[in-house]
């Protein structure tokens, strides 16, 4: 029975019936993630099936593990066919990594939104806001300039409206560089600020990328960019930053970055791919899987940015 070819990244963009998959894929996996073994690699629980999916068709399940020899922690788990997964893709609206008894990782979907925020005891519940929609509102109408982060993200993660917003990312560092946060005795709770304030100049910053305002964006990635002790925490934002400023083909100023020995350790598959393909193609990798799976998504899901 023939094998995927090619790496997971790749093979769930073709089984994928539209773009929503590149949402998926980088919002709640790993980038260096790999299967592992040879099984196949996508299962769900039936309990959390929607019910416009009905019952799963026997060939849609895997042959490569009986289901007498399943050891996932639920007893409704389903291993699918690796080649019969583009309505699952489709209709998921989350992924996470999850681990059988055999220590071996497969790609659970997920057909439920995030769950809500856990409510401390002594705390009251709050209504949780939603971002206007950007076709009803404009940048000179919105109310909560707040906002606009959130609009200029959702343009951002369509790629939609390039020039609309960079409008909104701009009321967004107005409004970021207006915030000013004191650490005080709640540690946790400031320190919590600290990191949306950071994350809010990240969609700015790549905003400012995606509209080849590379200046603008070098200003604005100071605010995150360059301090260490966060990398760990910001990991998965900085790491589609560096794509973009890839696939703009910004070889000079990834330079400047890289010269940062201690940040190019940290971010090595980035360095590896930013050379490979953008200084010398034969550029010898030392993480061939993960420089990959980059070079990938900057050919490919960055493409409509370009």
């Amino acid at each position: 029975m023939a094998r995927r070819r090619k790496d997971w990244y790749e093979h769930l963009v073709d089984q994928s019936a539209n773009d929503g998959i590149y949402t998926l894929i980088h919002g709640y996996l790993p980038h260096n993630w790999e299967p592992g073994h040879e099984l196949d690699m996508v299962v769900l629980r039936l309990g959390d099936l929607p019910a416009k999916l009905g019952t799963i068709p026997g060939m849609h399940i895997s042959q490569r593990l009986r289901k007498e020899d399943y050891c996932f922690p639920g007893d409704d788990y389903v291993l699918l066919d690796d080649f019969q997964l583009t309505p699952y893709l489709k209709a998921a609206r989350r992924m996470q990594i999850v681990e059988d008894f055999e220590e071996r990782e497969f790609i659970e979907l997920l057909f439920t939104n995030e769950p809500k925020e856990d409510i401390a005891d002594d705390e009251e519940p709050q209504e949780r806001r939603s971002i206007p929609d950007y076709r009803t509102v404009t940048p000179a109408t919105l109310d909560n300039k707040e906002d606009a982060i959130g609009i200029a993200y959702e343009l951002l993660k369509n790629a939609n409206e390039r020039e609309l917003a960079l409008e909104y990312a701009r009321m967004a560092e107005t409004f970021l560089d207006g915030k000013g946060v004191i650490i005080g005795e709640n540690i946790d709770k400031d320190l919590y600020e600290v990191i949306r304030i950071m994350l809010g100049y990240n969609v700015v910053a790549m905003v400012y990328a995606w509209n080849n305002k590379i200046e603008d964006a070098a200003r604005i990635d100071e605010h995150y960019l360059r301090y260490p002790n966060v990398w760990d925490t910001l990991n998965d934002y900085i790491n589609p930053y560096l794509e973009m400023l890839m696939a703009k083909k910004q070889a000079d100023y990834l330079h400047f970055l890289f010269e940062d020995r201690d940040f190019r350790n940290k971010f090595l598959a980035h360095y590896e791919a930013y050379i490979s393909l953008l200084v010398n193609d034969r550029y010898e990798l030392t993480r061939m899987q993960e420089v990959v799976g980059i070079i990938n998504r900057v050919n490919n899901a960055l493409s409509a940015y370009v």
